[in-house]
């Protein structure tokens, strides 16, 4: 009898150790637009998806992600080239955000990054102040599957 106990207790401590509890991490950055700084204390360092590179970001984001009013891909034609990239409308105090950083950066010199998943996916700059509420997420390593992707995902999160 002590033995079959022992056995069942071997074997019951075995199955419980081999089940996989489901732990969804929780990411670090908000998806959305954050400004690029110098490394300060309370600075935060973020990869790039596409590379090895990291930088540092201000610790809140301009806008969400999830404060867009419109998202959609678009095809634009920038120098001759046809661009595939994701483009974000915002309204209301959004829209007054980013115009208020666009002309951030155009005093500044100042880059934002567009972090999805706690990665930068996206750098942009501004040389003047956008009241349109049009921003564009671009990347020469996009393509169509991830885009949708991406998109999909942001979806999910408004």
């Amino acid at each position: 009898m002590k033995n079959v106990l022992s056995i069942l207790l071997v074997g019951l401590l075995a199955i419980s150790c081999g089940v996989k509890k489901s732990s969804k991490t929780q990411l670090e950055f908000e998806n959305g637009w954050y400004f690029v700084t110098e490394s300060k204390s309370e600075s935060k360092i973020v990869r790039n998806n596409f590379g090895v590179d990291f930088i540092t970001v201000e610790p809140n984001p301009i806008i969400k992600a999830s404060e867009y009013s419109k998202i959609g891909i678009a095809r634009p034609n920038w120098g001759g080239k046809e661009m595939t990239i994701i483009e974000l409308v915002y309204d209301g105090i959004a829209k007054e955000k980013w115009a208020n950083a666009t002309e951030r950066m155009s005093k500044t010199n100042e880059k934002v990054v567009f972090i999805y998943n706690d990665k930068f996916i996206s750098t942009a700059s501004a040389f003047r102040r956008m009241d349109n509420g049009y921003a564009s997420v671009w990347n020469e390593n996009f393509n169509e599957k991830m885009l949708t992707e991406i998109i999909t995902d942001l979806k999910k999160q408004k």
